[in-house]
Protein backbone atom coordinates (compact mmCIF):
# COMPACT_ATOMS: atom_id res chain seq x y z
CA UNK A 1 0.00 0.00 0.00
CA UNK A 2 1.34 3.20 -0.76
CA UNK A 3 1.88 5.48 1.99
CA UNK A 4 0.91 9.27 1.68
CA UNK A 5 3.20 11.95 2.63
CA UNK A 6 1.36 15.00 4.13
CA UNK A 7 3.15 18.56 3.04
CA UNK A 8 3.27 21.35 6.10
CA UNK A 9 0.91 23.88 5.43
CA UNK A 10 2.64 27.35 4.75
CA UNK A 11 1.40 30.60 6.22
CA UNK A 12 2.27 34.23 4.90
CA UNK A 13 1.17 35.91 7.80
CA UNK A 14 1.27 39.58 5.71
CA UNK A 15 -1.24 37.78 3.27
CA UNK A 16 -4.13 36.95 5.57
CA UNK A 17 -6.83 38.99 6.95
CA UNK A 18 -6.89 40.52 10.84
CA UNK A 19 -9.77 37.61 11.50
CA UNK A 20 -7.60 34.87 9.44
CA UNK A 21 -4.30 36.24 11.56
CA UNK A 22 -6.18 35.74 15.09
CA UNK A 23 -8.22 32.18 14.04
CA UNK A 24 -4.47 30.81 12.77
CA UNK A 25 -3.11 32.07 16.52
CA UNK A 26 -5.95 29.96 18.05
CA UNK A 27 -5.55 27.03 16.04
CA UNK A 28 -1.93 26.82 16.79
CA UNK A 29 -2.31 27.49 20.70
CA UNK A 30 -4.97 25.08 21.34
CA UNK A 31 -2.90 22.01 19.35
CA UNK A 32 -0.18 22.60 22.06
CA UNK A 33 -2.42 22.63 24.74
CA UNK A 34 -3.91 19.79 23.31
CA UNK A 35 -0.67 17.94 23.83
CA UNK A 36 1.12 18.28 20.30
CA UNK A 37 4.89 19.28 20.07
CA UNK A 38 5.60 22.78 19.32
CA UNK A 39 7.60 21.94 16.55
CA UNK A 40 5.41 19.52 15.34
CA UNK A 41 2.53 22.31 15.46
CA UNK A 42 4.84 25.10 13.56
CA UNK A 43 5.95 22.47 10.89
CA UNK A 44 2.61 22.36 10.31
CA UNK A 45 1.74 25.91 9.56
CA UNK A 46 4.93 26.90 8.77
CA UNK A 47 6.12 28.90 11.36
CA UNK A 48 8.92 29.66 13.79
CA UNK A 49 8.86 28.26 17.27
CA UNK A 50 9.40 31.94 19.02
CA UNK A 51 6.50 32.66 17.19
CA UNK A 52 4.38 30.18 18.77
CA UNK A 53 6.02 30.23 22.11
CA UNK A 54 5.23 34.02 21.92
CA UNK A 55 1.54 32.93 21.31
CA UNK A 56 1.74 30.50 24.35
CA UNK A 57 2.83 33.43 26.54
CA UNK A 58 0.60 35.63 25.57
CA UNK A 59 -2.19 32.88 26.22
CA UNK A 60 -0.79 32.10 29.81
CA UNK A 61 -0.78 35.80 30.62
CA UNK A 62 -3.67 37.74 29.00
CA UNK A 63 -6.25 34.40 28.48
CA UNK A 64 -7.12 33.03 25.24
CA UNK A 65 -9.38 36.56 24.79
CA UNK A 66 -6.07 38.24 23.97
CA UNK A 67 -5.48 35.64 20.76
CA UNK A 68 -8.30 36.82 19.33
CA UNK A 69 -8.07 40.37 19.22
CA UNK A 70 -7.24 41.46 15.52
CA UNK A 71 -3.92 44.24 14.80
CA UNK A 72 -4.68 47.81 15.70
CA UNK A 73 -5.33 50.25 13.46
CA UNK A 74 -2.41 51.70 11.65
CA UNK A 75 -1.15 55.52 12.78
CA UNK A 76 -2.56 58.15 10.37
CA UNK A 77 -0.31 59.40 7.70
CA UNK A 78 1.39 62.03 8.97
CA UNK A 79 1.60 64.13 5.89
CA UNK A 80 -1.41 64.33 3.43
CA UNK A 81 -0.73 64.32 -0.44
CA UNK A 82 -0.83 67.41 -0.73
CA UNK A 83 1.42 68.41 2.15
CA UNK A 84 4.08 66.07 0.51
CA UNK A 85 3.75 67.43 -3.14
CA UNK A 86 4.42 71.17 -1.09
CA UNK A 87 7.26 69.79 0.49
CA UNK A 88 8.82 68.67 -3.07
CA UNK A 89 7.71 71.65 -4.28
CA UNK A 90 10.16 73.58 -1.64
CA UNK A 91 12.59 71.46 -2.69
CA UNK A 92 12.42 72.35 -6.32
CA UNK A 93 11.46 76.19 -5.85
CA UNK A 94 15.13 76.78 -4.37
CA UNK A 95 17.48 75.06 -6.66
CA UNK A 96 20.78 74.50 -5.61
CA UNK A 97 20.12 74.63 -1.45
CA UNK A 98 21.64 72.27 0.46
CA UNK A 99 18.26 70.99 2.25
CA UNK A 100 19.03 68.63 5.39
CA UNK A 101 16.69 66.38 6.86
CA UNK A 102 16.75 68.97 9.89
CA UNK A 103 15.81 72.15 7.96
CA UNK A 104 13.00 70.21 6.23
CA UNK A 105 11.19 68.62 9.57
CA UNK A 106 11.70 72.31 11.01
CA UNK A 107 9.88 73.68 7.81
CA UNK A 108 7.11 71.20 8.31
CA UNK A 109 6.59 71.58 11.79
CA UNK A 110 6.01 74.97 11.56
CA UNK A 111 4.13 75.52 7.88
CA UNK A 112 1.29 72.47 8.90
CA UNK A 113 2.03 71.40 12.24
CA UNK A 114 3.40 68.40 12.04
CA UNK A 115 5.59 66.54 13.88
CA UNK A 116 7.62 63.74 11.74
CA UNK A 117 10.68 61.58 12.24
CA UNK A 118 13.43 61.51 9.48
CA UNK A 119 12.79 58.07 8.99
CA UNK A 120 8.97 58.44 7.87
CA UNK A 121 9.92 61.81 5.82
CA UNK A 122 12.88 59.52 3.81
CA UNK A 123 10.60 56.84 3.09
CA UNK A 124 7.62 59.19 2.17
CA UNK A 125 10.31 61.02 -0.41
CA UNK A 126 11.39 57.64 -1.72
CA UNK A 127 7.94 56.85 -2.63
CA UNK A 128 7.94 60.44 -4.81
CA UNK A 129 11.32 59.38 -6.29
CA UNK A 130 14.17 60.89 -4.21
CA UNK A 131 15.76 57.87 -3.20
CA UNK A 132 19.93 57.86 -2.71
CA UNK A 133 21.47 55.21 -4.31
CA UNK A 134 24.29 52.39 -3.05
CA UNK A 135 26.95 53.15 -4.89
CA UNK A 136 29.57 50.77 -4.40
CA UNK A 137 32.70 49.02 -6.29
CA UNK A 138 35.81 50.74 -7.60
CA UNK A 139 36.40 54.48 -8.38
CA UNK A 140 37.67 56.60 -11.41
CA UNK A 141 38.43 59.99 -9.94
CA UNK A 142 39.23 62.83 -12.64
CA UNK A 143 41.77 65.13 -11.04
CA UNK A 144 44.44 66.53 -12.31
CA UNK A 145 43.44 66.32 -15.60
CA UNK A 146 43.80 62.85 -16.04
CA UNK A 147 41.53 59.71 -14.63
CA UNK A 148 42.88 58.13 -11.81
CA UNK A 149 41.48 54.60 -10.27
CA UNK A 150 40.38 54.58 -7.02
CA UNK A 151 39.51 52.01 -4.76
CA UNK A 152 36.90 53.16 -1.53
CA UNK A 153 38.96 53.71 1.00
CA UNK A 154 41.21 56.17 -0.67
CA UNK A 155 38.33 57.59 -2.31
CA UNK A 156 37.32 58.68 2.02
CA UNK A 157 40.50 60.03 1.96
CA UNK A 158 39.77 62.32 -0.86
CA UNK A 159 36.34 63.58 0.99
CA UNK A 160 38.79 63.89 4.03
CA UNK A 161 41.66 65.84 3.04
CA UNK A 162 39.80 68.24 0.82
CA UNK A 163 37.09 68.26 3.90
CA UNK A 164 34.91 68.15 1.16
CA UNK A 165 31.11 66.82 1.36
CA UNK A 166 30.43 63.65 -0.52
CA UNK A 167 27.17 63.68 -2.52
CA UNK A 168 25.73 61.10 -5.20
CA UNK A 169 24.48 63.01 -8.51
CA UNK A 170 21.74 60.93 -10.25
CA UNK A 171 18.91 62.02 -12.53
CA UNK A 172 15.47 61.89 -10.74
CA UNK A 173 11.85 61.63 -11.63
CA UNK A 174 9.66 62.82 -8.98
CA UNK A 175 5.97 61.46 -8.96
CA UNK A 176 2.92 62.80 -7.53
CA UNK A 177 1.70 60.47 -4.02
CA UNK A 178 -0.98 59.46 -7.30
CA UNK A 179 1.90 58.13 -9.60
CA UNK A 180 2.04 61.43 -12.11
CA UNK A 181 5.14 62.44 -13.19
CA UNK A 182 5.62 66.18 -11.56
CA UNK A 183 9.43 67.40 -12.41
CA UNK A 184 12.42 66.12 -13.96
CA UNK A 185 15.78 66.86 -13.03
CA UNK A 186 18.91 66.01 -10.88
CA UNK A 187 19.33 65.67 -7.10
CA UNK A 188 22.48 65.87 -5.10
CA UNK A 189 22.42 63.92 -1.99
CA UNK A 190 25.00 63.91 0.72
CA UNK A 191 26.60 61.61 2.90
CA UNK A 192 24.68 63.19 5.55
CA UNK A 193 21.19 63.02 4.77
CA UNK A 194 21.03 66.44 2.78
CA UNK A 195 19.73 67.27 -0.48
CA UNK A 196 19.91 69.52 -3.66
CA UNK A 197 17.64 69.36 -6.76
CA UNK A 198 18.87 70.87 -9.80
CA UNK A 199 16.52 71.13 -13.32
CA UNK A 200 16.72 69.31 -15.70
CA UNK A 201 19.79 69.31 -17.85
CA UNK A 202 23.02 66.92 -19.09
CA UNK A 203 25.56 65.68 -17.03
CA UNK A 204 28.00 68.65 -17.37
CA UNK A 205 25.26 71.24 -16.61
CA UNK A 206 24.68 69.75 -13.56
CA UNK A 207 27.94 69.50 -12.25
CA UNK A 208 28.21 73.44 -12.70
CA UNK A 209 25.36 73.99 -10.82
CA UNK A 210 26.43 72.13 -8.44
CA UNK A 211 30.20 73.77 -8.48
CA UNK A 212 28.31 77.15 -8.16
CA UNK A 213 26.49 75.98 -4.98
CA UNK A 214 29.29 77.61 -2.93
CA UNK A 215 31.19 74.54 -0.95
CA UNK A 216 33.46 71.48 -2.07
CA UNK A 217 31.62 68.91 -2.95
CA UNK A 218 33.27 64.96 -4.18
CA UNK A 219 30.41 64.00 -6.65
CA UNK A 220 29.80 60.26 -6.67
CA UNK A 221 27.46 59.35 -10.37
CA UNK A 222 27.45 56.28 -12.38
CA UNK A 223 29.28 55.47 -15.89
CA UNK A 224 28.69 58.65 -18.26
CA UNK A 225 29.52 58.94 -22.07
CA UNK A 226 32.49 61.07 -21.76
CA UNK A 227 32.36 63.95 -24.95
CA UNK A 228 34.96 65.75 -25.97
CA UNK A 229 38.37 67.17 -24.96
CA UNK A 230 36.86 70.05 -24.09
CA UNK A 231 33.86 68.38 -22.54
CA UNK A 232 37.14 67.54 -20.50
CA UNK A 233 38.70 70.48 -20.11
CA UNK A 234 35.30 71.72 -18.55
CA UNK A 235 35.18 69.18 -15.63
CA UNK A 236 38.04 70.42 -14.62
CA UNK A 237 37.89 74.24 -14.74
CA UNK A 238 34.99 72.88 -12.03
CA UNK A 239 37.08 74.09 -9.09
CA UNK A 240 34.84 73.00 -6.01
CA UNK A 241 34.41 69.43 -7.56
CA UNK A 242 36.15 66.34 -7.55
CA UNK A 243 34.54 63.64 -9.73
CA UNK A 244 34.28 60.09 -9.42
CA UNK A 245 32.78 57.79 -11.63
CA UNK A 246 32.07 53.97 -10.24
CA UNK A 247 33.05 52.17 -13.51
CA UNK A 248 35.80 53.22 -16.09
CA UNK A 249 34.04 56.07 -18.64
CA UNK A 250 32.57 54.26 -21.67
CA UNK A 251 35.16 56.11 -23.77
CA UNK A 252 38.80 55.03 -21.96
CA UNK A 253 41.27 58.01 -22.29
CA UNK A 254 44.47 57.25 -22.99
CA UNK A 255 47.20 55.15 -20.46
CA UNK A 256 49.60 57.60 -19.31
CA UNK A 257 52.94 56.22 -19.19
CA UNK A 258 53.87 54.96 -15.00
CA UNK A 259 56.65 58.35 -14.84
CA UNK A 260 53.56 60.61 -16.22
CA UNK A 261 51.04 59.06 -13.42
CA UNK A 262 53.45 59.72 -10.58
CA UNK A 263 53.89 62.82 -11.10
CA UNK A 264 50.33 63.37 -11.72
CA UNK A 265 49.61 61.68 -8.25
CA UNK A 266 52.05 63.55 -6.52
CA UNK A 267 49.61 66.85 -8.09
CA UNK A 268 47.06 65.08 -6.79
CA UNK A 269 48.31 64.73 -3.30
CA UNK A 270 49.32 68.53 -3.13
CA UNK A 271 45.77 69.07 -4.21
CA UNK A 272 44.21 67.47 -1.10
Amino acid sequence: MQTIKSTPVKYDARKLSNSEQALLRQMAVERVLAGEPVTAVTRAYGLGDKTLYKWLRTYKNKGPQALAQTAKQGRRRQLTEEQLLQVIDWLIAAPGYNWSRAQLLQKIGAEFSVTCSATTLGRLMASCGLRAPQFSGPYSCYIAGCWIQQDDTLMKSVVRRKKAERVSLIPVVLNEPSGREHWQGWAAFGARGGVMLFPQSNFLSALVSLNNAGSSYVVLADSVLLGTDDWLSQIASLKNITLMLVAQPAQALEVAAPSVEDAVLEVFAEEI
